[in-house]
């Protein structure tokens, strides 16, 4: 087993990433723009132009892995409304995301999305996406994996409009940590990950949880710790 250097990309809220990092060194790279944190980070807007974005990652040390987790409330399916979700017009069998037009939230209940925060969402979760992509394809790491819940529409836009695929590997929270619900979660990468998703059945659900939005991202410590022994094996 050796040692890793690692970029953790969107690792800036609670740096489960940097956590987890054990014999490691793992890079968290992001902005926390929704709570403060101290967490030890490189701030960086990796919603820019990503020539810029390429050429400050340059000054780091090469990475070995690149994991990252952009935002998914974008690609949510807890935002569904008729015809997808509250970014995209798109039915499960279609390939193609369509972009909303005001009058699909015409009528809406008044608690249902609504029309411009949906649509700063879809660009800000579409340019991330793209961004986190042309990170890994620009500097080839020998490993690389993305986070995001397992019904993510992510892994549709990826696959259809980006030509990017990997092996979708599945993990249930509560696997690893009780404290979490279930959350089935993909980490696609590269490489297979014998990740736990065993069918646990457990009181906590998402609506227990906290509202503050770092937390809520959280990812159990001993499930990312799992994800890079199994890639510093293979090393």
């Amino acid at each position: 087993m050796s040692r890793l250097t690692i970029w953790a990309l969107f690792d800036s809220g609670n740096g489960c990433y940097k956590q987890a990092q054990g014999d490691n060194d793992v890079i968290s790279i992001g902005l926390n723009e929704h709570e403060k944190t101290s967490a030890e980070f490189i701030s960086m807007d990796l919603s820019q132009d990503v020539k810029a974005i390429i050429k400050e990652l340059s000054k780091l040390p090469r990475p070995d892995l690149i994991i990252a987790s952009p935002p998914c409330e974008s690609w949510s399916t807890a935002s569904a409304i008729s015809g997808g979700n509250a970014c995209w017009r798109q039915t499960l069998k279609e390939p193609e995301f369509k972009i909303r037009k005001r009058s699909d939230f015409d009528g809406l209940h008044k608690f249902k999305p609504k029309f411009y925060p949906s649509l700063r969402k879809r660009l800000a979760g579409e340019i991330l996406t793209v961004n986190t992509v042309m990170i890994i394809e620009h500097f080839k790491p020998k490993f690389w994996v993305i986070e995001n819940p397992y019904s993510s529409r992510i892994w549709q836009y990826m696959g259809a409009y980006l030509g990017f695929d990997g092996i979708k590997n599945k993990a249930h929270y509560n696997n690893y940590d009780a404290s979490f619900p279930k959350k089935p979660t993909c980490f696609m990468s590269n490489v297979e990950l014998d990740l736990k998703q065993y069918d646990i059945k457990t009181g906590t659900a998402w609506r227990d949880r906290t509202k503050n939005y770092n937390l809520r991202s959280n990812i159990p410590i001993p499930l990312v710790a799992d994800i890079f022994s199994q890639i510093a094996e293979m090393n």
